[in-house]
């Protein structure tokens, strides 16, 4: 592939929106891609005599079709039967990967791209995808980010759940070395590989080791200076670094991608981090009034007036966004907390229903 350049076949595109939808917003926006292999040379060593069998080929075109179509347990199938015909096929091995990625099947998903990669150790592609599995591996058991796995929780703030935290936050940050031990190995194939270098930063990201990942974004940016998700992960490791230029990798963001209106609960994280309720009002308030529509700038300019203690101005905005989207958790959540401040039990309550009812599943 060439330096920064998106993947453009339907089944690259395909799982590109299988992975964006995969995780929670504390996940990056935009991972690195997973391209889908190009028709290079495998290793020859390994390769079955003669070109692979037409039956192979018809499964694996199959099983691209239903990875297409999110259809992963038939997509399965397919790659498998095509593995089974012609056991050296690198798009076989990534097919199958990216099909029990999305099922989030990560285990099977990892030893799949392990063997790929015993093939075919040269598939600049199918390193990437495997450190896309241990990082999405790691994400799933991170009690960092919430991750709601037994035992975690169970007992805030006793000495045994803060042991069983670490233990867990262990086992992740383990997951995020293989990761980086994986997009690693793509860069030695491809220095210039913009997804091996976001990879990275995600990694140093979630391990919380933000120079790092700020130096890994930085490199991810300059390859590729137009794609908004990249500043997204800048933004994220700046965070924790320096404030004032993650909102401008966020508002970098923004210009290449004002759709993304996601940004602006990154953006209000950031005020919030230091609790300038005045800064945030003054960033959210012009965006809502240019657009009263957007439903994430209103509903935490919503929230920043209820911390700075107008919580009348606080209701209206949340009362808004829940207008905006009547099935946001999230809105609800907040303006239940409002209202019981404000002494309505019976809205509280309302309202704190319609929270649950509507949390992300």
């Amino acid at each position: 592939m060439s330096r920064g350049k998106r993947p453009e076949s339907l089944l690259a595109l395909a799982l590109l929106l299988i992975l964006a939808v995969s995780f929670p917003a504390c996940a990056p926006a935009d991972l690195a891609s997973l391209p889908r292999p190009a028709a290079a040379a495998v290793n020859a060593q390994s390769l079955p005599p003669g070109p692979p069998p037409p039956e192979a080929v018809k499964a694996l075109r199959e099983g691209e079709r239903y990875l297409k179509a999110r259809k992963f347990d038939p997509a399965i199938e397919a790659f498998q039967r095509a593995l089974a015909l012609y056991p050296s096929s690198p798009e076989a091995y990534w097919g199958l990967g990216a099909a029990y990625l999305a099922l989030r099947q990560f285990d099977e998903a990892i030893d799949v791209l392990r063997r790929g990669i015993q093939v075919d150790p040269s598939r600049v592609e199918l390193h990437l995808a495997l450190g896309q599995a241990y990082t999405k591996k790691g994400f799933a058991i991170d009690p960092r980010c919430g991750s709601p796995h037994a035992g975690i929780g169970a007992s805030p703030g006793t000495k045994d759940d803060k042991a069983l935290r670490q233990q867990w936050i262990k086992k992740s940050d383990d997951l995020y070395d293989q990761a980086m031990a994986a997009f690693q190995s793509a860069l030695g194939l491809d220095p210039h590989n913009v997804a091996a270098h976001d990879g990275l930063q995600y990694a140093y990201y979630r391990q919380g080791h933000y120079q790092e990942g700020v130096a890994w974004a930085q490199r991810a940016v300059e390859l590729s200076p137009n794609d908004a998700g990249l500043y997204i992960g800048l933004g994220n490791n700046y965070r924790h670094v320096d404030p004032g230029l993650a909102l401008q990798a966020y508002d970098r963001a923004l210009q290449l991608n004002p759709k993304n209106t996601y940004v602006y609960k990154l953006i209000w994280e950031t005020y919030a981090a230091n609790k300038d309720w005045d800064g945030a009002i003054a960033r959210l308030k012009p965006v809502v009034e240019a657009n009263p529509k957007n439903l994430v700038a209103t509903m935490y300019l919503g929230v920043s007036y209820a911390r700075q203690g107008d919580l009348d101005s606080g209701l209206r905005y949340l009362e808004q966004a829940v207008a905006i989207d009547p099935k946001c958790g999230e809105a609800y959540g907040f303006a239940a907390a409002i209202y019981k401040k404000k002494g309505d039990l019976a809205k509280a309550e309302d309202y704190a229903r319609r929270a649950e009812w509507y949390k992300p599943k």
